[in-house]
């Protein structure tokens, strides 16, 4: 019995795996510090790992640069939302009163 998982698969639970391990670190920070823990936005956030890990592999399909995706997907996103709401506060303070 051979037992094939297509690639697109492989990728996505790569990438799901490297948001997970950042989804543990970030457990681990909130009960150090007696904060709650959001199981739905937990969720989600492994479900997004999974999905860049499948969009990154169309491009370079390798489950390493999945996983790596999966890890840092959150990252590059809050990131690329901080400079996107950076620029549009320096607009608004450009705009006349």
């Amino acid at each position: 019995m051979d037992i094939t998982i297509p690639l697109w698969l492989t990728l996505g639970l790569a990438g799901g795996l490297g948001q997970l391990l950042r989804i543990l670190l970030g457990l681990k920070k909130a009960i150090d510090a007696d904060q709650p823990i959001h199981l739905q936005r937990t969720f989600w956030s492994a479900v997004y790992g999974f999905v860049w890990g499948i969009v990154i592999g169309f491009f370079a399909p390798d489950w390493r640069i999945a996983f790596t995706t999966g890890l840092a997907a959150t990252d590059l996103t809050e990131s690329l939302i901080k400079v996107a709401q950076g620029s549009k506060k320096k607009e608004e303070a450009k705009l006349p009163t």
